[in-house]
């Protein structure tokens, strides 16, 4: 088989993946995580075949994986198949795997199956065309990392653990820490009398949009929609009894950030303070930095501690919330649980953990690191830093997974939280299309044009007041300089891997609207990383994606 890497195929394969509904649903026969879920992953062996992966495997249900290469040692990237449920809101079908103004719009396009469907594609161009490989390298698509993730729990009982690892779905250039991440349930006895009903959330990671409400009591309407109209709060009435039943609208949003939505819970305490009067929610969706429980903390790397109010269920059978929690360094889950639970208690209600990933963090002198990043500035001609992800979800993973080390590599255009666009490769664009900040998307040297200043004092030379001109670059511009710089002085893991064969491809001018621009190098870098190869003619370097 002889192809490159094709961006055609990178967006075929992520549109394939997206049309598939993949929430958690009831467990059938083979499907542990419903029928949605096994669709994805049969559509994931579908697409491995058919780009000539034969070595796919799968784990009753639970998780899915593709493999090339030889060896003892095994470099896993960690992948998810399953969804979070789509929400209201779309101008697009979720599900459609729409093509406009050059991104890819659907339900999962950036978390996380456009970043598996470039790994896929990326996996069976090394297999084609890669270098011999001194480790295995395993694509493993687990179905269940949304909710519990008991689909990598039933993965290492019955396969063997990765040696090291990272995820495709984070940010540039490299993530090697995240938070921890906590899920709390908290449950209360039923209340008499019983005065309401609440209904909100569906996953505890996603703020909650809306928020329904049933008293048992009619709140005079005036009232409401007064009130409502006052505080710029969405309220809607039901049609069928406008008194009793309401539905206030907010704005999700991931809980990594969720001060970057607006809970509706929180909005109906806001609006019916007087009709509620619960002290447990109102305690719970006080802040979202965990100051009201007693549990805010901050640290430069990972930044601060965040509180998602996710789901309440309020009825005549009690009340159960869902709380996530995400912890920087110096935190530990229990510690977190046992300081709520001395909070709720007093009100009469209890903690349970449902869940908990401690914080993941790999330093940044691991030679796994060093080789990651050696092929992102090859391909990018930047100098970007390696980051702790404040928000943690995306090379927590792996530690979770039992991999020790591991990273996260970056995946363009990857909106906050939303998990529902991704930019696409410049042959599915219109003529004009925008930039993350609204702006026309102009070639890579007409934004690169440098802006010259006056000259600044100094010692005799060219310049109008004795000094030399001083060049102010654009960002283009200095990564141009960046890389005219260090072809004579690079860096000494990328010396010897060019050396080997093992880093092929020409550096991107546009890496941002390439997604797949690096896929061709990471892989072979990473499955060969700590110990490159001294003899040159090891392998052939990549094609460059056309």
């Amino acid at each position: 088989m002889d192809w490159q890497i094709s961006s055609d195929d990178i967006v075929r394969v992520a549109r394939s993946l997206i049309r598939v509904r993949s929430i958690r649903e009831a467990a059938q026969p083979g499907a542990p995580f419903g029928m949605g879920v096994r669709r994805a992953f049969d559509a994931f062996r579908r697409e491995a075949q058919a780009l000539g992966i034969q070595a796919v495997r799968d784990y009753d249900g639970y998780a899915i994986e593709a493999e090339i290469g030889q060896g003892n040692e095994i470099l896993g990237v960690l992948v998810h198949l399953d969804t979070v449920p789509e929400g209201d809101g779309w101008t697009v079908s979720p599900l459609g795997g729409i093509v406009e103004h050059g991104r890819l719009f659907g339900r999962g396009a950036s978390d996380d199956k456009g970043p598996a469907a470039a790994a896929l594609v990326a996996l069976a161009a090394v297999a084609a065309q890669g270098p011999p490989l001194r480790r295995r390298v395993r694509l493993i698509a687990g179905g269940d990392e949304e909710s519990y993730w008991q689909c990598m729990e039933h993965y290492l009982q019955h396969a063997e653990r990765p040696t090291l690892g990272f995820t495709p779905d984070s940010e540039f250039p490299l993530v090697h820490g995240e938070k921890g991440g906590l899920m709390l349930r908290i449950e209360r006895d039923p209340q008499m009398p019983h005065r309401y009903l609440m209904e909100a959330g569906q996953q505890p990671n996603v703020v909650p949009d809306r928020a329904r409400l049933e008293f048992a009591q009619p709140v005079p309407p005036a009232l409401a929609t007064d009130r409502a109209l006052e505080l710029g709060i969405q309220l809607v009435p039901d049609d069928q009894d406008p008194r009793r039943i309401f539905e206030v609208l907010g704005a999700g949003a991931h809980a990594s950030v969720p001060h970057l939505g607006t809970n509706a819970v929180c909005e109906a305490l806001r609006l019916f303070q007087d009709h509620l009067g619960d002290p447990l929610l109102e305690l719970l969706a006080a802040d979202t930095d965990g100051s009201a429980l007693g549990i805010a903390h901050q640290e430069p790397d990972l930044g601060a501690v965040t509180v998602n109010l996710g789901i309440v269920h309020h009825d005549a059978t009690g009340t159960r919330i869902w709380l996530d929690i995400r912890y920087p360094r110096g935190m530990t889950g229990p510690e977190i649980a046992r300081k709520v639970a001395l909070k709720v208690k007093p009100l009469g209600a209890r903690v349970i953990t449902e869940f908990d990933a401690p914080v993941h963090w790999v330093s940044p002198d691991d030679p796994l690191v060093l080789d990651l990043l050696s092929v992102y500035r090859r391909h990018d001609g930047t100098r970007d830093r390696p980051q702790g992800r404040p928000e943690g979800e995306a090379a927590r993973r792996p530690r979770h997974h039992g991999v020790r080390r591991a990273g996260a590599l970056g995946f363009p255009g990857r909106p906050s939280g939303a998990g529902s666009a991704v930019r696409v490769p410049p042959a599915y664009r219109r003529p004009v299309a925008a930039d993350d900040h609204g702006r026309p998307h102009l070639r890579p040297h007409a934004r690169a044009r440098r802006r010259v200043r006056p000259a600044v004092p100094g010692p005799a030379g060219d310049g109008p007041s004795g000094g030399r001109a001083r060049v102010r670059r654009g960002p283009r511009a200095r990564r141009a300089h960046l890389r005219r710089r260090d072809r004579g002085a690079r860096s000494r893991i990328t010396a010897r891997a060019e050396r080997a064969g093992l880093v092929g491809g020409r550096p991107s001018l546009c890496f941002r609207c390439r997604w797949d621009q690096s896929a061709d190098a990471v892989l072979p870098a990473a499955a060969n990383s700590a110990s490159f190869a001294s003899d040159s003619g090891v392998g052939r370097p990549l094609a460059t994606p056309q």
